[in-house]
């Protein structure tokens, strides 16, 4: 857990999600490399949203302070930008874009 923002980081072994639980909101994102989305899971265990994202996601950062999610999509060589009242948008940045 991230004391400052309050995130909670779970690497799921053997799997291609990563979860992210958000302390303050009670709300938690997984990141599917299957699927190539983003799904948010509200505190009822809920599907909020299942988010379409580029190719191979590998990485996944919250902004609580701007609600934003970020997404690092390897294979697609993009990085998506989730702000969860407006959407989606997907930037090319070349490369094989990773997190560290």
């Amino acid at each position: 857990m991230n004391s400052a923002t309050h995130m909670i980081y779970i690497a799921n072994a053997g799997d291609t999600f990563i979860t992210i639980i958000d302390g303050t909101a009670l709300q938690w994102f997984n990141l599917d490399g299957a699927s190539n989305t983003v799904t948010v899971i509200d505190d009822t265990s809920q599907t909020r949203a299942t988010i379409p994202v580029g190719n191979d996601p590998v990485a996944l950062a919250t902004d609580v302070v701007n609600g934003e999610v970020y997404v690092v999509n390897r294979l697609s060589k993009t990085v998506s930008f989730i702000n969860l009242d407006n959407g989606v948008q997907t930037v090319a940045v070349g490369g094989m874009p990773r997190a560290e």
